[in-house]
């Protein structure tokens, strides 16, 4: 132990002092400058110059300048001048340098380096052509080709021979297996063997150095059969695009043959103009200045119309119980304006009527502005409207009940029975269809869906439309919510409605358009 410890420790100052070494004797290029000068001038420096290995700077110089005049190219006329002066400047450039002078000294005792030297080497690289390279490459890659290949293959050849007897060693470990292992040895090691000659062995030829001139030859071989198919192919190019050309062209002759079609102009559609019906009711102005306060509240009590209600007036009290719904600020003065009547006599008429008297008189005033359009289609907003207003009339009448109950009067029983014949007829005939499509048979109503959409009354349409907009889309169990409010329809009906309504509406964009 103690002896392994000593070791150790000459081992670890050892390697110390490699690590403080800082000189490092290496051949530089002053070194490499020295070697090619002496192999050129294969000569004595000292003796070319005429001068002792102990001469001094100054006579190295002298000798010089005497030689320079007599080997200057200018002067000597001989054909090797030029290369005997080139010489001379390298032996004067490498004696007048004293680090140069003396590797040259070191190199008269010592000799220059040989073959076992790797700088012997290094110099002949470096002085080898273009040719002598590509021939040494091509020589150190063909023999690393080749050791490389035989490489690939014996790590087949082993990877194959260890996969085969570890899968024989596993099946030879059981009693039963290990007597058939035995019986089948000849067959596995014959196995064996025809795997491992199924690994191609790497062959001379396969090298790039043999198989590059064979590729070559047969590149030049074949090249007549590679310039006959390289026409091909450009001919059958040219035809392509001449058929194209020419399909281009039929293209734009047809195109010039075809008759122009003038864009269709469009036709400006005029809508009609509203013009609302004269009425003798005055409007009503918000927001008058305070002055002459006294002498517009006489002109409007002068023309206040006074007496009797007639079906006129109701209709227009209707209508403003719907445009002024309950919750509005100094809603009955804004009524009483509308209709052109006192305050006090709107809401002691208002008391006396009922949500349905005021409803239907809102309904004849509908149908005689709707006129003659049998289907015309209500929207939501006006559904909710008409819903706050009669809710709002309902609430009135409700409190009115509360405070006195009053019976029937001969004064109402006579405003009622007064509204015009017209209007009359036409909430009969309402009713009357209401009760018709009450005792439409069940069949006609199963049997198609045309009979189910057309008999519907304005009522049913209201009512439907209302419980569009009260249950939107995307609630749960829509349309049996709208068949419970619509009376005497269940839910294909509603369904069929609303998709024969939005297939008329349709239809008349795409007339309009």
């Amino acid at each position: 132990m103690a002896g392994r410890t000593h070791v150790k420790r000459y081992i670890c100052v050892i390697f110390l002092v490699l690590l403080c070494l800082s000189y490092v004797i290496a051949w530089d290029n002053e070194d490499l400058e020295v070697f090619d000068a002496v192999e050129e001038v294969n000569e004595n420096f000292y003796e070319l110059l005429g001068v002792d290995q102990t001469a001094t700077a100054g006579d190295i110089r002298r000798a010089y300048r005497r030689l320079s005049l007599t080997l200057h190219p200018d002067r000597n006329k001989e054909d090797d001048a030029e290369i005997k002066f080139r010489q001379l400047v390298s032996v004067y450039e490498i004696l007048k340098d004293e680090e140069k002078r003396k590797k040259y000294d070191e190199v008269l005792v010592n000799g220059l380096p040989d073959w076992r030297m790797p700088v012997y080497y290094y110099r002949k690289v470096r002085k080898m052509g273009l040719a002598e390279m590509t021939v040494l490459l091509l020589v150190i890659f063909t023999i690393g080709q080749f050791l490389v290949s035989w490489a690939v293959y014996l790590e087949k050849k082993f990877e194959v021979e260890e996969v085969l007897t570890s899968r024989f060693k596993k099946e030879k470990r059981g009693k039963k297996a290990r007597l058939k292992a035995e019986s089948e040895l000849d067959a596995v090691d014959q196995m064996i063997q025809e795997e491992l000659e199924s690994i191609p062995r790497p062959k001379l030829q396969d090298l790039f150095i043999l198989r590059f001139p064979v590729v070559c030859v047969k590149t030049v071989i074949a090249s007549p059969q590679l310039v006959c198919l390289i026409k091909e192919k450009w001919e059958e190019r040219q035809a392509m695009e001449r058929a194209k050309e020419k399909e281009r062209e039929e293209e734009e002759e047809m195109k010039a043959a075809e008759p122009t079609r003038k864009p269709k102009k469009r036709q400006k559609i005029e809508l009609p103009e509203y013009t609302a019906p004269e009425t003798d009711t005055v409007p009503v102005v918000y927001g008058v200045n305070s002055t002459g306060e006294d002498k517009t509240e006489e002109k409007k009590n002068s023309n206040l119309k006074t007496g009797e209600w007639t079906a006129d007036d109701l209709s227009i009290l209707a209508k403003a119980v719907s445009k002024f719904p309950s919750g509005t600020q100094e809603r009955w003065e804004k009524i009483a304006e509308f209709v052109g009547r006192s305050t006090p006599d709107v809401i002691s008429k208002a008391k006396q009527l009922n949500t349905q008297s005021l409803a239907g008189s809102a309904l004849v005033d509908d149908s005689s502005v709707i006129g003659s359009r049998k289907h015309a289609v209500i929207s939501d907003t006006t559904i909710s409207r008409r819903q706050e207003a009669d809710d709002g009339v309902s609430a009135e009448t409700n409190k009115v009940r509360r405070r006195n109950k009053q019976t029937k009067s001969s004064e109402r029983t006579l405003l009622i029975s007064e509204v015009e014949p017209s209007q009359k007829t036409k909430n009969e005939t309402e009713k009357e269809n209401l009760k018709s499509d009450q005792n439409v048979p069940t069949q006609a109503g199963d049997g198609s869906q045309k009979e189910s959409v057309q008999f519907w009354s304005q009522t049913q349409q209201k009512v439907l439309e209302w419980a569009l907009a009260q249950y939107p889309r995307g609630t749960a169990e829509r349309w049996e919510k709208i068949a419970e409010h619509v009376p005497d329809k269940d839910k294909d009906d509603c369904v069929a409605r609303v998709k024969y309504i939005s297939d008329m509406i349709k239809k008349k964009k795409q007339a309009a358009s």
